[in-house]
């Protein structure tokens, strides 16, 4: 197993009861179902940014990379989705194609997936 998984482990548990708890207050209300997602979302991000904050730190770390090779490598991949604007639309990455045969994982798939491999 990776250094972090009992980590990244007992934090999925926690966020699935939050999740089910969630669920059990939101009953069938539209409104309450939207906030859920945005909840979801912003959930989604704080996993995600925690996880290439880790990865750059520890890669920086160990003299893997640079901060100026992370940041030319953000230059370069950029305007991928056709537009240099410092974000990457999630389309550049998972074409629509590939998009509808396979979408992309979740955070904690991808966790659960990475422990799996270990």
């Amino acid at each position: 197993m990776w250094g972090m998984s009992k980590y990244f482990g007992d934090r999925h548990r926690e966020l699935i009861d939050e999740k089910i708890a969630r669920y059990r207050a939101s009953a069938d209300d539209p409104r309450i179902k939207l906030v859920d997602r945005v909840n979801q979302l912003e959930d989604d991000l704080g996993r995600t940014l925690l996880l290439l904050v880790a990865l750059a730190d520890t890669c920086m770390a160990k003299g893997v990379l640079t901060k100026k090779d992370i940041t030319e490598m953000a230059k370069k991949i950029d305007p991928a989705d056709g537009v240099p604007d410092g974000k990457l639309d999630p389309e550049a990455v998972w074409p629509e194609s590939a998009s509808r045969s396979q979408p992309p994982v979740s955070p904690e798939e991808h966790f659960r997936r990475l422990e799996e491999e270990s």
